[in-house]
């Protein structure tokens, strides 16, 4: 049981999320660039030196969104193993459909590419779209795996976070291509013909 926050800890919460609504609300009435540091101080009532506390700069601020993706990605997660009208699906078809899903609400996120930017930086300390254990993209990968080697779908051998690293690298590449491109072509459309193909490349 995680113990509770104290007063401090739910100051800084409350002020980070300040930070993160109006910035975020100033990037879609004004666009990105046009938005200073200075000009969410101001209109957040917060000095820049706390603003710089939290964050390294305004595409650290934009990544936040990544909190809204993981929790519609864990949503379709649990549609996935969960719904009754999923239950048809393979193991290896629920791997594919979440693949699919999470390029489709990923491209929905209007903020993603400054987080691309922010990790791109030379001066980027932390990276923000890392792949990091703990989040549940991540972990919901490993269980759709996981649930495919006991079903016979994929090798037993195949590594799940070998797995995961193609299937990242495939999700980037296809994200940026897109933005790239300026959206001209059906993200959704080569999403599946891209799972389709190096799943079928895995199952052998």
């Amino acid at each position: 049981m995680k113990a509770p926050r104290t007063k401090r800890q739910q100051q800084a919460l409350e002020t980070r999320e300040k930070i993160v609504n109006c910035a975020l609300r100033l990037f879609g009435e004004k666009g990105f660039d046009n938005v200073s540091m200075e000009m969410i101080a101001e209109e957040t009532n917060t000095s820049i030196g706390a603003i710089y506390h939290h964050f390294s700069g305004k595409e650290e601020i934009a990544a936040q969104t990544l909190v809204s993706l993981d929790e519609g990605y864990e949503e379709y997660f649990e549609y996935l193993t969960e719904d009754e009208a999923a239950q048809a699906l393979t193991p290896l078809k629920k791997l594919e459909e979440y693949f699919v899903f999470v390029q489709i609400r990923s491209s929905e996120t209007k903020s993603l590419n400054y987080a691309y930017i922010h990790d791109l930086r030379d001066t980027a300390d932390t990276m923000i779209l890392g792949v990091n254990k703990d989040r549940m993209i991540y972990q919901n990968y490993e269980k759709l795996i996981r649930l495919c080697q006991e079903k016979g779908e994929l090798p037993q051998d195949s590594e799940a976070e070998r797995v995961i690293s193609v299937l990242t690298q495939v999700s980037r590449g296809l994200l940026v291509d897109w933005m790239l491109q300026k959206q001209s072509f059906d993200i959704e459309e080569q999403a599946r013909i891209l799972i389709h193909i190096v799943l079928q490349g895995l199952a052998r």
